[in-house]
Formats: structure tokens, C-alpha cells, sequence
């Protein structure tokens, strides 16, 4: 059996995302794989690694919509997307996140917020 070593859990959430790095804005509404510190975006474009990039990500279906951002830089590309991983969140982006996180989580609730607890924003505590 392999031990997770990742920080947060993962979610598979389907969300409008809008990635905008260098020259490239690219639109989707095929994610997958969002986490406290990153997603999965489906893309056909050739992109980067380490490549620094914007994300902005739309809740559809509530009035208002609500849009929020987070900065990141590419980690991985591969044919179909690209996984981002979040460097800065600015704090109401941050709640909308955790909310997301939390409502959609099959390990549930106590296990975000034992997550959380262990880091101080999007950065694992010493």
C-alpha cells in the first residue's frame, strides 16, 4: 500500500476556470483535482513549467456568480492540462476555497480542518 503524501485533500470538482500565464489566456470549464493548494485544468495548450500564471475561478449557478483568483505557477503538462500549484491567495479567495473544499470532500469535514490546522495559510507550519 503507498502512503499519500500529499498536504490537502483533493476534490474532484468540475469549475469554470480561466488561466492566464505569459502570452496564453485560456479558458475551461473542465477541472478536476482542486485542493487548498492547486487544481488539475484540462487544456490542450502547450504551456510552461514553472511558468508563473493566474487563475481565476467562477462559481456558476449562485446569484451573484462570484469570481475569485489565485496566483500559481504550472507544475505539470501533459496533453490534456496542466496542474497548477497555488503560491499567494488573497483571503476572501482563500474562504471561497475552503468552502469549496470542504462542501465537495469525500473524507469530510474533520479531515479538511485537521488539514488546515496544520498550516498556516496555503504553507505547511514549522
Amino acid at each position: 500500500m503507498t502512503e499519500n503524501h500529499r498536504e490537502f485533500s483533493r476534490v474532484p470538482l468540475k469549475i469554470k476556470a480561466a488561466l492566464q500565464t505569459g502570452d496564453i489566456s485560456y479558458d475551461s470549464r473542465k477541472t478536476r483535482d482542486l485542493s487548498m493548494n492547486g487544481i488539475f485544468i484540462d487544456c490542450e495548450e502547450e504551456m510552461d513549467v514553472s511558468g508563473d500564471c493566474m487563475v481565476t475561478l467562477s462559481l456558476e449557478g449562485v446569484e451573484p456568480p462570484v469570481d475569485f483568483q489565485v496566483k500559481g505557477s504550472i507544475s505539470r503538462c501533459f496533453g490534456n492540462g496542466v496542474a497548477i500549484e497555488f503560491s499567494e491567495i488573497p483571503l476572501e479567495s482563500y474562504q471561497h476555497l475552503q468552502n469549496l473544499v470542504m462542501l465537495n470532500s469525500k473524507e469530510g469535514s474533520k479531515q479538511i480542518e485537521q488539514e488546515l490546522s496544520e498550516h498556516l495559510g496555503i504553507k505547511k507550519k514549522n
